[in-house]
């Protein structure tokens, strides 16, 4: 599964009570904590922290060792306030702002995290204004922490090939500005929605990565794979063959318009349909089985179920909302599929989706490709 924000987040209590135990020079207890993968940094940490009790010879203000460190450690990339309170008390205590490293990180990052992960964290405020512009460009969704740090480990490994999946051309019209719905009368043989919106955007995806330096080559995949389909095919009045043909010509027709590194159909340029066939049955078998194991991922596949209602009425009217739980298998076997032929084919690839983010989640239950979503416009 894809990197998830524990990454680089060691939550609120652990973390107090990490920094009490190295205040008091107590027994930090690693595997009951389920820490053990930080012990090295945590201990190096414990030892600069009594160097400097030692050389001061006083005991020191709680945490305020902490704070200082993490203020010399960011002073470069952005500034931490720490203000005393004047409070009677007997003990002094601090009121830390650090806003700008949240908004960059995407969560409120502990004390501790903010000291052991200094590294990552650094290479992603640095890379902050790519990211920033980024999603201003291509009115992205907001970038989370986990797709940063993937991203960022592509950057360091050199050419990164930017792959883009499209729909077919479904008949859609207009509800009002910047969103449309989808009626699936018929399939035409021009861009598609999705297509269009791409042409909107390619130029700024080719400037912003030339703008900052970055290797890149970009390609674009129709869909088809949907002709496999029987109702499908049934309902928009195609055969698997004249699908497949109106799709190819919208590939034709998107080549010619955006002059991407390649374009192409999924299935038909990129693998097999046996091998598709195969792979996503074996795929759907292990979300299936996490759909009925993991709680968390089982929401979110309700969520998905719930949000796409309107795009199932219209594309499958035969259908019952019963019957929806089970499309929802079998598009996000195809999207996990997908994933798993574009990293046997690509070498660092990055997904640019101008579908539904609500099915980022299938993308990843294999592999670690980072994926961003422009915000969807249709129903």
């Amino acid at each position: 599964m894809q990197l998830n924000q524990q990454d680089l987040y060691i939550g609120p209590e652990i973390s107090k009570k990490i920094l009490n135990a190295i205040h008091i020079n107590g027994v930090i207890e690693y595997k009951k904590l389920k820490i053990e993968k930080y012990k090295t940094k945590i201990e190096h940490l414990k030892k600069k922290f009594n160097l400097e009790k030692k050389k001061k010879k006083k005991n020191f203000i709680k945490n305020r060792f902490f704070w200082d460190l993490a203020l010399k450690k960011y002073k470069d990339l952005l500034k931490i306030d720490v203000r005393k309170k004047y409070q009677q008390s007997s003990k002094d205590r601090y009121d830390v702002n650090y806003q700008e490293i949240s908004k960059s990180l995407g969560y409120n990052p502990t004390l501790l995290s903010l000291i052991i992960f200094e590294d990552k964290i650094k290479k992603i405020l640095k890379t902050n204004s790519f990211f920033k512009e980024l999603e201003k460009s291509l009115n992205l969704e907001n970038i989370d922490i986990s797709t940063k740090i993937n991203l960022l480990k592509l950057l360091n490994l050199g050419e990164i090939n930017i792959f883009t999946p499209l729909c077919p051309d479904y008949d859609h019209v207009k509800i009002s500005e910047n969103l449309y719905k989808y009626t699936f009368k018929n399939l035409g043989e021009g861009y598609g929605l999705i297509g269009k919106k791409y042409l909107k955007v390619f130029s700024l995806i080719n400037n912003l990565f030339k703008k900052y330096k970055i290797n890149f080559k970009n390609h674009i995949y129709y869909g088809d794979f949907e002709a496999f389909s029987e109702l499908n095919c049934k309902n928009l009045k195609e055969s698997e063959k004249s699908f497949i043909k109106k799709v190819e010509k919208s590939s034709i027709k998107m080549r010619k318009k955006s002059k991407p590194t390649s374009c192409g159909l999924i299935v038909k340029d990129l693998t097999t349909k046996k091998n598709w066939i195969k792979l996503c049955k074996k795929n759907r078998k292990k979300i299936l089985k996490l759909f009925n194991s993991n709680q968390s991922f089982k929401r979110r596949i309700i969520e998905i179920c719930s949000s796409r209602k309107n795009l199932y009425e219209s594309w499958f009217p035969e259908k019952e909302q019963k019957d929806y739980l089970d499309i929802i298998f079998d598009q996000g076997a195809e999207y996990t599929s997908l994933s798993d032929v574009v990293k046997k084919k690509f070498k660092n690839p990055f997904f640019i989706c101008l579908d539904h983010s609500k099915m980022k989640i299938f993308y990843n239950v294999n592999n670690s490709i980072p994926v961003v979503y422009s915000k969807p416009h249709y129903l």
